[in-house]
């Protein structure tokens, strides 16, 4: 059986409206995507440390932004 009929076969017996919603939104997301990217070591640390600061509500106005890079 094919990965593709396992997932057909799971989401015919499921009968959660709201999760069925939420696989639904899913695959309308993935089908925009072309290409996974693959992060080194040091760029999923970058990665992780900036969505902690996000989660705990450390974040930057654009303007603020812009100002520190243009000088």
């Amino acid at each position: 059986m094919t990965v593709k009929e396992k997932i057909l076969r799971e989401i015919h017996v499921m009968d959660n409206e709201e999760l069925l919603n939420d696989v639904y939104t899913l695959i309308l997301d993935l089908k925009g995507l072309n290409e996974i990217l693959v992060l080194n070591d040091e760029q999923e640390v970058l990665v992780r440390k900036a969505q902690e600061e996000y989660r705990v509500g450390e974040t930057h106005k654009h303007e603020d932004l812009f100002k520190n890079l243009l000088g």
